[in-house]
């Protein structure tokens, strides 16, 4: 797929950084990458979800989202940045599985505020997820899990350390601001619950080779279900 460079601002910005590295973290599509050039559009990407999300209106006092605060579909954000970061994560999805395409069958921004977390799931319609760090909130001294996102799933040979197929040790990569993961669709993911005044957010994209007929209506009639 063509990739060509993007302009912001007066920076340009190459969609695959010649020199950009990939790290394996146990699976052939369970990968990581780190953007060294994300310090420059953060700002301005965090300031528009943040207006998005509606910051000023602060959610009821110990009230949890599950799965965190939503906003669907960055392409219509009117976002130079947040469609830098979507032509990566395709960029990278052509890279891991040689195709010539990709197509977004469903995208979003989370925020996870105080006491926000997500259930251990997988994800419909969708060969491949990305997820992409913008600010990961507040560490917690106290625990190193504080907000992460994890793996939990008896398919992963990384999970299963002592016996195959036996699912013993979850695995909570190490994500930094910049830093972009893949991993397949239909595997077992969580988010821990978070614990922070400033919000974690991240962006995430589900991605197949060809269009899946039917997605507005199908990702519209999932959130009603979970969100009415």
């Amino acid at each position: 797929m063509t990739e060509n460079p993007r302009t912001i601002g007066d920076r340009t910005y190459a969609v695959w950084p010649a020199d950009q590295v990939l790290y394996s973290l146990g699976g052939p599509k369970l990968l990581k990458t780190s953007f060294t050039d994300a310090e420059h559009y953060h700002p301005a990407l965090r300031s528009r979800i943040l207006e998005l999300a509606g910051e000023t209106q602060r959610p009821a006092a110990g009230a949890r989202n599950v799965c965190g605060t939503k906003i669907h579909d960055p392409d219509t954000w009117n976002c130079p940045e947040a469609e830098l970061i979507g032509a990566r994560a395709k960029a990278l999805f052509c890279r891991i599985t040689k195709s010539t395409t990709a197509v977004v069958d469903n995208s979003w921004a989370t925020l996870y505020r105080d006491g926000d977390f997500c259930l251990p799931h997988s994800h419909l319609r969708t060969e491949v997820s990305v997820v992409y760090m913008l600010d990961t909130g507040e560490p917690d001294s106290g625990w190193q899990g504080n907000g992460r996102l994890g793996f939990a799933d008896p398919r992963l040979s990384v999970c299963c350390p002592v016996e195959p197929g036996r699912m013993t040790a979850p695995l909570f990569p190490d994500l930094a601001p910049g830093d972009m993961l893949m991993f397949p669709g239909d595997i077992i993911h969580l988010v821990n619950p978070y614990e922070g005044e400033r919000p974690r957010i991240t962006l995430s994209w589900n991605i197949n080779r060809k269009a899946i007929p039917g997605a507005r209506d199908h990702h519209a009639a999932q959130r009603l279900r979970v969100e009415g």
